[in-house]
């Protein structure tokens, strides 16, 4: 990657690209054509024999059983606290779960210990493996130039197997975090350098970018993240009851308390959009009149909106429209997602 002029950073432990050149082109091209990343999640490897019913009982997703299946979920605390976001992966033999920046080790640690016994196994091979993300509404063309003999999965949250320069490589199709089309190509660490190469220069054109450019589409796209807005908060008060969570599939940790707040009562606070015409700091104070405050989650320039958007935990009795004032600076609550991207992304947070 730095060969192609990223500058690099480590992500819990991962080689990360922050940015390439031109990032206002990068940013667009992204948006209209496709572009290839490095995503810094961890990997778990969980097999055995009652691998599914541990999973599903531990999980707020339904844990899938058929082949080629793939599900958005978390792993709560008891207090229904999120520890980590994660995608399960049902391969035919085992189960992957494709985990949030810097949580696989932990994750590994607590679901082995919830084994008891059970007929499960847990293995972090993060270390081992690298995953890529090609992101953008021309993803298709661009894979079909890269694997001629390969079908990539065409299904949002599918998973498929194929070839790249002679590498095997597992290709799982996200639900939407950018607003565009997206599918990640899972590798050897060995051959990352070569099959990240391949996805660049192979085919129809892409651009390479890094973690700014990922944060910015995914915040433009509504899309909350678990290092930003998820890490220590309730999916009700993320809004993620529809994207990542089955109340009616039975037992899982922390089930109760989304339950309850899901039944009886409301979340406090709620994701919102906000719109300035001025740069907002990231972790800044939304002041509002209701008496309490919010707080700036991730904020970026939007190249569509050619303006400042913004996300913030704020009192969930505000309203779209209404001016709050952020450390200073004047601003706006708009409603997520900030403009109408090729595919709505399936975690853009919703309230009943």
């Amino acid at each position: 990657m730095e060969h192609l002029g990223g500058e690099l950073t480590e992500v819990h432990g991962i080689p990360t690209p922050i940015r390439f050149a031109r990032p206002r082109r990068t940013h667009s091209a992204v948006r209209q054509g496709v572009g290839v990343t490095r995503h810094p999640w961890g990997i778990l490897v969980v097999d055995g024999d009652d691998r599914h019913e541990f999973l599903d009982n531990t999980l707020t997703c339904r844990v899938p059983t058929e082949e080629g299946i793939v599900r958005y979920g978390f792993l709560l605390d008891p207090d229904g606290i999120i520890e980590t976001d994660l995608y399960v992966v049902e391969t035919g033999d085992r189960y992957l779960c494709l985990t949030a920046p810097g949580t696989a080790a932990s994750l590994a640690s607590e679901l082995g210990a919830r084994t008891f016994i059970q007929d499960v196994t847990v293995e972090n091979v993060t270390d081992a493996h690298v995953i890529l993300g090609v992101h953008g509404p021309a993803i298709e063309t661009k894979l079909a130039g890269v694997m001629p003999d390969g079908t990539p999965p065409a299904d949002e949250l599918t998973m498929s197997r194929g070839v790249v320069r002679e590498e095997g490589v597992t290709l799982v199709r996200l639900d939407a975090p950018t607003g565009e089309p997206g599918i990640i190509v899972i590798c050897r660490q060995d051959d990352a350098s070569a099959v990240f190469d391949a996805l660049v220069s192979l085919g129809a054109m892409a651009v390479p970018f890094g973690l700014e450019i990922w944060y910015a589409l995914c915040l433009e796209a509504g899309t909350p993240l678990f290092e930003t807005e998820l890490a220590g908060r309730n999916p009700n008060e993320c809004g993620q009851l529809t994207a990542g969570v089955s109340l009616d599939k039975g037992c899982f940790v922390g089930q109760e308390v989304v339950a309850r707040i899901a039944n009886l009562t409301a979340p406090r606070d709620r994701l919102v959009g906000l719109l300035s015409e001025e740069s907002i700091e990231d972790g800044s104070t939304v002041q509002t009149s209701l008496g309490r405050d919010g707080l700036v989650t991730r904020s970026a320039y939007s190249q569509q909106l050619n303006t400042t958007v913004a996300m913030a935990v704020a009192p969930a009795s505000i309203e779209h429209g209404d001016s709050v004032s952020v450390d200073g600076i004047e601003a706006q609550i708009h409603q997520l997602p900030f403009f109408e991207t090729s595919i709505r992304s399936g975690r853009v947070p919703t309230y009943d």
